[in-house]
């Protein structure tokens, strides 16, 4: 089983290599929720770009609202790669797209310096919005970027679409399972 770690670093080595696309490891809600750190439900409160070295960072500020995973306060943190930070964008393929004021739920995950980020890029990432005839709805589209199958061959990512107590269901039975 490979590490989050290990999974972000060929993620960001293949984004940073590879420039135009992006190679991802296919991750299931189940190895997202077992290599997390933390799960929260909560809003973006706000984003904001800054540089490290001579790569763009967007680091946000969530609101917790639920935390199904982790020792998560009423405010938590993350970076992610890509952003704008004063005159200077830079973009990276199969990172998120997050707005202010909307909520989501987020797998996040902290590496050696203890900065959270979002494991699998977009792929951790599930809009929350109100169904009037399911009550709130989860959802993550699919991401267009080469995903890698356990075994390593190419395979199509599909939108993921569930109703938020399913997905917490899975979390909570795969976050206990990896204890």
């Amino acid at each position: 089983m490979r590490s989050p770690s290990a999974a972000l670093a060929v993620s960001l080595y293949a984004l940073l290599t590879c420039g135009r696309a992006a190679t991802l490891e296919q991750l299931t809600i189940e190895q997202m929720s077992a290599k997390s750190t933390q799960i929260v439900r909560g809003r973006i409160v706000n984003c904001a770009g800054e540089m490290r070295g001579s790569v763009i960072y967007t680091r946000c500020r969530v609101s917790i609202t639920e935390s199904w995973k982790g020792n998560a306060g009423a405010v938590t943190e993350f970076i992610m790669p890509g952003g704008t930070y004063r005159d200077l964008s830079q973009t990276f393929t199969g990172g998120p797209k997050l707005i202010p004021g909307q909520e989501y739920v987020l797998f996040l995950w902290a590496g050696r310096s203890g900065t959270n980020q979002i494991i699998g890029l977009s792929q951790g990432v599930f809009n929350l919005q109100n169904d009037s005839k399911s009550g709130v709805e989860a959802k993550r589209e699919a991401s267009s970027e080469v995903m890698l199958g356990p075994d390593g061959t190419p395979v199509s990512d599909a939108p993921v679409r569930m109703n938020i107590s399913e997905l917490r269901s899975r979390v909570a039975r795969a976050a206990g399972e990896a204890k």
